[in-house]
């Protein structure tokens, strides 16, 4: 679990202050004598001129501060800001002192209001150090479950928001329930408040990955992104994966609308969608940044159509790539075989591949013993893996866990991220490990299959409505990449990612 900044601690010190840790000595209290203290008295003047000090000082801050707002919130606003706007940043601020002394030598004062990068534990490696383009407020867990706010993953935005009103994108972004239907899969209202309660309630019982999900920023995951491309290679899964980015990084387009191919070169983008079908498109960023959907169902095909022609489409080596493939395959000599064709040419290649991550199999809601699709014919039934919500249990600590014999396997991640994860982790790729997270979703599996038309109740077993599990995969993205900041810095130095093997070793599980 990557905690963002620890609660402030704070000592009572001899007049009741409340000092920073450390800060509590000898001579320095309202009371205490010698050394500098505060003495109890003073003439009519004294608290006159003292007091004409504090209001200028109170006034010039104010000045500064707004003129850091102005500036800071300029990209992509174009407008002044209005008194509403800027009312949630006047609610109830955290200071840290140090932070607003920073913050006068040139820094960012919304940075001291909990908006950007306001985590200490782990840090980021100076050389990923990212100004962020725009300034979020963190929103805190109180106001999170009070619905007070709502969390960036999950369709909150920034005051004074500017791509969130596009005409094309915005409603669907704020995951609009009246929008739900089959061609633009957002969960109902209801299922939204179940989804935040189920969240919440992880993050009151102990749960750090739930509760530093719901206090994300789209700030967090901008050093990883900034001058570079995220590709997100994949089945439909990815698919709309790319579209939970699309939202949460609404505010970061660099140009409206931001969508456009991911190169010049039509012959490689025609060989890349060989089995996918599907055109791959860009979102274009500001500062350099792009997030790039490849639509491609499964590792022999990567190998075949994709990978060679990562050139050709712009890939290049300081990129990020999040690879995933594995629903499309229904048997297990099936998979072995993709998954060799896969990890054969990235060992092969290795000096010349960007920074790849796994992304392991979701949880599948068929009415089947383990959830699992084994052939069921539509229309699908989906339901709680082991037909009961209970016979899965998610530890605070992520873990999982069942007392059935039968469900073992699901314990263990399901079949399929048995036999891939290990291979992929093996070549010293990182994998993103979301399984778990996925096994309570059950309720959101439906409305994507286009035989339903505008229904609501339309089953679908594997893919799941927005927001859920795709938006908490930028999560488990931000995670994964602290995890790999030494090995992501190492690969980008010029030292391979990929460790080599003999061809076909993948063939040997």
């Amino acid at each position: 679990m990557k905690p963002f900044a620890p609660e402030r601690k704070w000592l009572s010190c001899s007049a009741g202050r409340r000092q920073h840790p450390g800060t509590c000595q000898p001579g320095r209290g309202a009371s205490g004598g010698g050394g500098g203290g505060v003495t109890s008295r003073g003439t009519p003047l004294a608290y006159a001129l003292g007091g004409a000090l504090v209001l200028a000082l109170a006034l010039l801050g104010l000045c500064l501060w707004q003129g850091a707002v102005a500036r800071e919130w300029l990209v992509g606003v174009g407008r002044p800001l209005s008194a509403e706007a800027f009312a949630p940043l006047l609610r109830r601020p955290r200071l840290d002192f140090a932070r607003l002394a920073a913050g006068a030598r040139g820094g960012s004062f919304l940075g001291v209001l909990g908006g950007r990068f306001d985590m200490e534990a782990p840090p980021l490696r100076e050389e990923l150090r990212a100004e962020c383009p725009l300034a979020f407020l963190r929103p805190s867990l109180a106001d999170v479950a009070a619905g007070a706010a709502k969390p960036y993953l999950f369709g909150g935005q920034r005051p004074g928001c500017v791509n969130c009103n596009d005409p094309a994108k915005g409603r669907w972004c704020a995951y609009d329930s009246e929008l739900s239907h089959s061609g633009a899969p957002i969960c109902p209202a209801a299922e939204q408040a179940t989804l935040m309660a189920h969240f919440n309630g992880r993050a009151a019982a102990g749960d750090a990955w739930a509760a530093n999900m719901l206090r994300m920023t789209p700030c967090d995951l901008w050093p990883f992104l900034r001058g570079r491309t995220l590709w997100l290679l994949g089945d439909s899964i990815t698919q709309e994966s790319m579209r939970a980015s699309e939202c949460f990084l609404q505010e970061f387009w660099g140009a409206v609308p931001p969508w456009s191919k991911p190169s010049a070169n039509e012959s490689a983008i025609a060989t890349s969608k060989t089995a996918g079908g599907v055109d791959p498109w860009c979102m274009e960023l500001v500062q350099g940044a792009r997030v790039c959907h490849l639509r491609s169902n499964n590792g022999a095909s990567w190998a075949d159509h994709v990978l060679p022609v990562f050139d050709g489409l712009g890939v290049r080596r300081d990129d990020i790539v999040l690879a995933n493939f594995a629903l499309w395959i229904n048997k297990e000599p099936e998979l072995r075989a993709n998954l060799t064709a896969f990890a054969d040419y990235v060992a092969a290649h290795a000096e010349e591949m960007p920074f790849i991550v796994w992304r392991d199999s979701s949880a599948q809601h068929f009415n089947t013993p383990d959830g699992d699709y084994v052939g069921v014919s539509w229309p699908w039934s989906c339901r709680a893996i082991g037909d009961d919500p209970e016979a899965m249990q998610l530890a605070p600590d992520g873990t999982l866990s069942s007392d059935r014999p039968e469900l073992q396997v699901i314990v263990q991640g399901g079949w399929r991220n048995k036999i891939l994860s290990p291979v992929v982790a093996g070549l010293g790729v990182p994998v993103m490990e979301t399984w778990n997270q996925t096994v309570p979703l059950w309720q959101y599996n439906h409305h994507y299959n286009p035989t339903c038309g505008d229904r609501y109740d339309c089953g679908d077993c594997t893919h799941t409505c927005h927001p859920s599990m795709y938006e908490m995969w930028l999560y488990h993205l931000y995670e994964t990449l602290l995890d790999s900041q030494d090995a992501l810095l190492a690969h980008w130095a010029g030292r391979p990612q990929i460790r080599p093997h003999g061809p076909g070793a993948a063939n040997t599980l």
